[in-house]
């Protein structure tokens, strides 16, 4: 992709990885952003066709996704559409168009308890909807031409509102006890950090765009109760943070306890630092 990248499209602006990289693009690009409350582009792709027609954007960043795990579990082919069918069919209108096009995926394409970190070359293996639904897509798209798959571990920032972490936390300010998992891990990067790093080294400098896919995460693999207590450093709300074990959590689908990423590229590898 020789040309400057201009007009971007962000597709799914409401998600709460995508308010914080508009938050980084929006003073530096033409940017153009939809969600679904808008127009939902899964179940009206024809309307989605016609924007970008006339858009006629430089990128597309495709922020859409269902990513809570019960989610999926529970509405199997509600998941199936946006995290798979619906970036296949961008990826296949976009091929012929001078457009680049950026997916997010994420460490649960990957099986359980792995003692080591996988990297861009392991092979996936989902033992959940969420991740079957990801890796479908991850394997049409890293074929496209003009596209790139970044993998990411669980995300933290001021933006992650209905992610696990600020809602803990928030409990922690009201004065709550909290139960937290001690043995469900992931390999966290805050979004302020991943925004800057996707303005700068993917979009501007526009390192990895010859690329299939790559991963970005921190070099540590932290539980999430780990990632609590580095959030949190008041001596009174610390001391309602219970470790438990993910069994306390009672569900009759079980959740991927130990996940994470590592990448063969040094400059994915991250400090993850809570902002």
């Amino acid at each position: 992709m020789k040309k400057k990248i201009k007009k971007i499209f962000i597709i799914g602006s409401r998600g709460s990885l995508a308010k914080q990289i508009i938050k980084k693009l929006e003073n530096k690009f033409s940017l153009t952003k939809i969600s679904r409350k808008n127009i939902d582009v899964v179940l009206n792709f024809k309307k989605l066709k016609k924007i970008i027609d006339k858009l006629n954007p430089d990128l597309i960043i495709n922020c859409i996704g269902v990513t809570k795990f019960l989610d999926c579990e529970y509405d199997p082919r509600k998941a199936y559409l946006a995290n798979s069918v619906f970036p296949v069919n961008l990826s296949r209108y976009i091929k012929d168009k001078n457009i680049f096009l950026i997916h997010f995926s994420t460490e649960a394409v990957f099986e359980d308890n792995l003692k080591e970190l996988p990297n861009e070359n392991y092979p996936p293996n989902p033992s959940t909807v969420y991740g079957n639904s990801k890796y479908l897509a991850d394997k049409s798209l890293i074929k496209a031409k003009n596209c790139l798959v970044v993998r990411l571990p669980t995300l933290i920032g001021p933006t992650q509102n209905h992610q696990i972490v600020n809602k803990i936390i928030k409990k922690l300010f009201k004065g709550d006890l909290v139960h937290v998992s001690k043995d469900v891990y992931s390999t966290p990067i805050n979004t302020i950090d991943f925004s800057n790093f996707l303005e700068s080294e993917i979009i501007s400098k526009k390192k990895f765009h010859k690329k299939k896919i790559i991963h970005v995460c921190s070099k540590k693999r932290l539980s999430t109760y780990q990632i609590i207590k580095l959030a949190v450093k008041e001596k009174k709300m610390r001391q309602n943070i219970i470790p438990v074990s993910e069994s306390f959590f009672k569900s009759k689908f079980v959740k991927p306890k130990k996940l994470g990423l590592k990448s063969i590229y040094k400059e994915c590898n991250r400090y993850f630092i809570y902002e």
